[in-house]
């Protein structure tokens, strides 16, 4: 006898049951044909693969973006990955199966939308990461960039385009503090220029004559006859007086300037203390402009260095997409290959839904049919219920009513009664004696009666014409008009 086959199929576990799980089947419809578990593992496994790479990107994301500690940032992506998971499995469960494939697009395309934002989101801290070294180096040539402008953009400030003048003043400051000249200490005397100007055009003069007495003398200029003749005479006589006035002017030149200089050596002492206290006040000025540009340019440098979170990346992948077709056609490809893969479970349960209905297919869909059968007959018993319900209550409150209604009317009978016999009595009291009736027998009058049958008045309430009285006596006449007493004796005879 053969042994019994075992259809893998058929095996479950806990792999299994979660896959299962994920794929969103009914389990006890699945249970009815365990030949279909094979293909809700394999969307059970799309959806454990989307959220795998969920928590993955969540963990690049936070390293890189935040520059979260790894340990800390291991906990946030698995959560972030079952999120994940648990809205891909309930895109893949509520994908539901229709009758025509049109109907089946049109529920699927807003859950392949709400795919694609999700795959855009989580495709892009992988897509950093792969090309993290490019971001990086393009990063530093950005950073470069932006620090070279914003030394450009401090350099034409106004606040501090006088530091180059103030630079200046405290170089020249500072040399006559240590007691050297200044390049225009004879150039500010007045007296000193003005025969400074003199030396200058005397000195040109006697260049010039000497000039054309030499042109004159070698025949290359002048008479252009060579020799020293009268012309030749001439032009060296004037040449020597030019150079007398040239050194003339030059010996009063250097008394000017050895009388001014010998004036500022005797004021040497003021002049440096001023100097002074005019390099201490711009040195400081100095300073505090330098120290100000200084703590603008290393905040602006320490920000851009520490600029490096998810903007800064996608700027600078940018960046390099744009100017670099090689590497915009590998981030374009690994982009479209991670959108796949976040849109591949709905899109695996669309494909399911283009072929022929299956056998878990039929399954379900009869279960679903029993199930609303179920539930409709469940519906029409309870309101049966409730209808039977509200009729034995409104039956129940009739018979109360109505055992109310007779014991009320026997009631107003009875008090009804009781009164027309106290009228009926108090006008008996009222009416004359028969003839032959003692007067001793008739029975007081009855003053107030109406007020003893209100229960008022501190007057008894008349007897009925049945009642005897205390004594046991009821002096009523009989209805053929004899008295009758109550205890059996006659009245006449007991009053003889």
């Amino acid at each position: 006898m053969a042994a019994p086959r075992t259809d893998a199929p058929h095996a479950t576990g806990r792999a299994g049951g979660l896959l299962i799980w994920l794929s969103g089947a009914d389990p006890e419809a699945l249970a009815k044909v365990p030949r279909e578990r094979r293909k809700f593992v394999g969307v059970g496994g799309v959806v454990l693969t989307t959220a795998a790479m969920a928590a993955m990107s969540f963990a690049f994301a936070l390293t890189m973006g935040a520059g979260a500690a790894l340990l800390a940032a291991v906990p946030a992506a698995l959560l972030w990955g079952l999120a994940i998971m648990n809205l891909d499995r309930w895109l893949v469960t509520a994908s539901q199966r229709r009758e025509r494939w049109y109907q089946n697009l049109a529920v699927a395309l807003p859950r392949v939308f709400l795919a694609l934002i999700i795959g855009a989101v989580v495709s892009t801290p992988l897509v950093l990461f792969v090309f993290q070294n490019e971001i990086n180096a393009e990063l530093n040539v950005i950073e470069q960039r932006e620090l070279n402008a914003h030394e450009e953009r401090l350099r034409t400030d106004t606040r501090f385009a006088r530091i180059p003048g103030l630079e200046t003043e405290v170089a020249k400051l500072q040399r006559v503090v240590n007691g050297g000249p200044t390049d225009d200490d004879t150039v500010k005397d007045p007296a000193v220029a003005e025969l400074e100007k003199q030396y200058n055009a005397l000195e040109s003069k006697a260049r010039a004559a000497e000039k054309a007495a030499f042109a004159e003398l070698d025949g290359t200029g002048g008479t252009g006859v060579e020799g020293e003749g009268a012309a030749y005479r001439r032009k060296q006589a004037a040449a020597d007086a030019a150079k007398r006035e040239r050194d003339s002017a030059k010996a009063r030149l250097d008394a000017a300037g050895a009388k001014l200089a010998a004036d500022r050596a005797a004021n040497a002492g003021k002049v440096r203390a001023t100097a002074g206290g005019q390099l201490t006040a711009t040195r400081t000025e100095l300073d505090g402009l330098k120290r100000l540009r200084d703590l603008e340019s290393a905040k602006f440098t320490d920000d851009k260095r520490n600029d490096r979170g998810l903007l800064a990346r996608l700027s600078a992948l940018q960046e390099l997409t744009g100017h670099n077709g090689t590497l915009r056609a590998a981030y374009l490809g690994l982009w479209a290959f991670i959108i796949a893969i976040e849109i591949l479970p709905v899109a695996v349960k669309f494909l399911m839904s283009l072929g022929p209905p299956t056998l878990y297919d039929k399954v379900l869909a009869h279960a679903e049919k029993r199930d609303i059968d179920t539930a409709e007959a469940a519906y029409d018993l309870e309101r049966a219920l409730s209808v039977r319900e509200l009729e034995i209550r409104r039956q129940r409150e009739d018979e109360a009513v109505d055992g109310l209604v007779e014991r009320m009317v026997a009631a107003e009978v009875d008090v009804y009664g009781r009164a027309i016999d106290d009228w009926r009595a108090a006008k008996l009291n009222e009416a004359p004696a028969p003839a032959g009736y003692p007067a001793a027998h008739r029975p007081p009058p009855r003053a107030g009666w109406w007020r003893g049958l209100r229960g008022g008045g501190g007057v008894p309430r008349p007897r009925y014409r049945e009642q005897a009285g205390a004594d046991g006596y009821l002096p009523w006449p009989t209805e053929n008009g004899e008295l009758r007493d109550s205890r059996g004796s006659d009245p006449g005879a007991r009053a003889g």
